[in-house]
């Protein structure tokens, strides 16, 4: 599977027959930026887990981030929840990690990916919030159906602030 992004650099490989992409954005140019590693369409199942499981871990090694976001669309078949919850504690073990869900993941079971997510470790934010504290600031990370009584305006600008 191909993929492209709008970044200047080229086309966005994902899936099994290339090497994870790693992309770094600077949204900041501080010297103590908040770096968050983000891993989306891992797509974890029988016989094929290993591979993005591996190249998952090399990236939270080499990139040394202070959050790990996965970005959906985790598993696709159930008999991978357990690699999904040692695939987390693992990532866990360099950065807290952060994780929502995508439609495959619905297919499976949100609340089952959930709890393996969990399990593992990690925060679900799928319907919620985490806020990272990185030095003196905090940064909120929403899910993508976070609820209306969070307290938290997913439309406000304002996602990084001084204590």
């Amino acid at each position: 599977m191909r993929g492209t992004s709008a970044w200047s650099g080229g086309p966005l490989e994902f899936g099994l027959n290339q090497a994870l992409h790693i992309r770094e954005e600077r949204l900041a140019t501080r010297h103590d930026a908040c770096r968050l590693l983000y891993v989306s369409e891992i797509h974890l199942r029988n016989g094929r887990s290993d591979t993005p499981c591996r190249q998952a871990l090399d990236a939270v090694t080499r990139c040394s981030p202070d959050v790990v976001l996965l970005g959906g669309d985790l598993v696709d078949r159930p008999s991978e929840l357990s690699a999904l919850s040692e695939l987390v504690g693992r990532l866990h073990e360099v950065a807290p990690v952060l994780a929502i869900g995508g439609n495959h993941d619905r297919q499976i079971g949100m609340d089952r990916v959930r709890d393996a997510v969990m399990h593992g470790g990690g925060q679900w934010i799928h319907d919620g919030i985490a806020r990272v504290t990185h030095g003196r600031r905090v940064i909120a990370v929403s899910g993508p159906e976070i609820r209306a009584d969070s307290g938290f305006s997913p439309t406000s600008h304002t996602m990084l602030t001084e204590r």
